[in-house]
């Protein structure tokens, strides 16, 4: 069983590569942080298929910043684009996909190229806002142990670990 199947997620973001990067059963990552302060990190195969998941307990605290994040940041949120596309004639490097409470899944291909939009272009600007809040929920999660960027996901040992699943007497998985 896929552990977020039945909780809310408050946050969730799925970098998606075009073309496998890491081998061929590359199909990019999802990260999803839930109401009930359970953090995912899930490894895609292209074809979207869960290839492994590991899941980490986290303090309420990080749910509770990223919320506070996400409500300081709503008077703009609410009118970003939900797609923003670099170019219909090509296919993107990479696309992202963003979702925070109480708005719409957001959709960005090769969000990296759309920041060089020119200067005071509106993509531009949409572009670069939007890095820089995933960057600022980048720095949420760095104190906790968690390395996020817009193409990857660690964590460090260090501080925290996924936590094991549950294995029944019969040798099947729990959780």
């Amino acid at each position: 069983m896929l552990y977020g199947q039945d909780k809310k997620a408050v946050f969730a973001y799925t970098y998606r590569p075009s073309v496998p990067t890491h081998g061929p059963r590359d199909g990019g990552f999802s990260v999803n942080l839930f109401e009930t302060d359970m953090l995912t990190f899930d490894c895609l195969d292209p074809d979207r298929n869960l290839i492994s998941e590991q899941v980490f307990a986290v303090p309420p605290t990080l749910r509770m910043r990223l919320l506070a994040l996400v409500q300081s940041n709503a008077s703009w949120l609410g009118s970003y684009p939900v797609c923003m596309r670099v170019n219909p004639d090509r296919r993107p490097v990479y696309t992202s996909y963003l979702g925070l409470e109480g708005f719409p899944l957001f959709m960005f291909e090769d969000l990296t190229t759309l920041m060089d939009c020119p200067f005071r272009s509106v993509r531009g600007h949409y572009a670069r806002t939007m890095y820089n809040l995933l960057e600022d929920i980048s720095s949420l999660f760095y104190p906790y142990g968690f390395n996020m960027t817009l193409e990857g996901f660690t964590w460090d040992p260090n501080i925290i670990s996924p936590m094991q699943p549950v294995t029944r007497m019969d040798g099947l998985q729990i959780g």
